[in-house]
């Protein structure tokens, strides 16, 4: 019996409301809510020998995006009595259209912003209670959870979205893509990953997406949040403190999840080791 009743969750999920949609390649990049448990069963009484090596992806991925912010350093220091200071500093704030069409003209029912994409979210919905039910078993332990929008392509134009928290050992490559269907591969480990990476640049994948999304459009809106202000203005990089260098050694890799299955919209999806687990939710917005 696993931990946590996972059977019963597993019988659960099977009755829940599944649609065995068609997904054809060719009807365009769709905007998808991923969120993703990673969590460690606590009593395990497997005897298996874990000797094989997960293999990492021989290809270029991408990370989580997570844009520089600037501000304008005048509207720290000068603004109206009769104005706050949060006010004047958010005036500055305007969507930039790339667009010449009229909002009144803009698709409404097919408007991705692929500037939105792969950024982390604090936003949980479908996996909010199973979450909750994690926390409070005392067979389980969560590692960690994430959400995030991104779009869903086809297979050649796909990348592996790679994380990793070197403080909590574990890691995990997904790539999600559509054939006939919508497919998620999942490599995820526990432990120390130092092995080299080929990474491409986010802000490089994201504007390929973008030049298939729009070419295929009659009608695009693309859009996103800018801060106006003059060239010449002295401005202030937000950025986040960095903690000192750890020295952390290498793991092998031998605890790990690797598999390929077909998905489908609305589903919760279990991927499964001795050791730990993963839930993935996958939501056409």
């Amino acid at each position: 019996m696993l931990p946590f009743d996972f059977m019963k969750i597993t019988k659960l999920l099977t009755f829940l409301l599944i649609f065995n949609i068609n997904i054809n390649s060719n009807e365009g990049i769709d905007e998808y809510k991923i969120e993703i448990i990673i969590f460690k069963y606590l009593n395990t009484n497997s005897n298996e020998d874990f000797n094989t090596e997960l293999e990492i992806p021989n290809e270029s991925i991408i990370k989580f995006y997570n844009p520089d912010l600037y501000i304008n350093k005048t509207a720290l220091n000068n603004f109206s009595k009769t104005t706050s200071f949060f006010s004047n500093l958010f005036s500055n704030i305007n969507p930039i259209y790339s667009s010449s069409e009229s909002s009144d003209s803009i698709n409404k029912d097919y408007n991705p912003n692929p500037k939105n994409w792969f950024r982390e979210s604090k936003d949980f919905n479908t996996l909010k209670e199973i979450k909750k039910k994690i926390i409070d078993d005392n067979n389980v332990i969560l590692i960690d959870s994430k959400a995030w929008v991104q779009g869903i392509d086809d297979f050649d134009s796909s990348k592996y979205l790679y994380s990793e928290d070197k403080n909590n050992d574990y890691g995990f490559y997904l790539k999600l893509y559509k054939k006939r269907y919508m497919h998620a591969e999942i490599k995820a480990f526990i432990g120390i990953n130092n092995k080299k990476l080929k990474i491409k640049p986010i802000e490089s994948h994201i504007k390929d997406l973008e030049k298939k999304i729009y070419t295929t459009k009659i009608i695009a809106q693309d859009y996103d949040l800018n801060l106006n202000y003059p060239n010449d203005i002295e401005n202030i990089n937000i950025v986040n403190p960095k903690r000192p260098e750890e020295v952390i050694s290498n793991t092998d890799l031998n605890i790990y999840i690797d598999e390929e299955k077909r998905i489908f919209n609305n589903e919760i999806h279990l991927f499964e080791h001795p050791m730990f687990g993963i839930l993935l939710s996958v939501n056409k917005i």
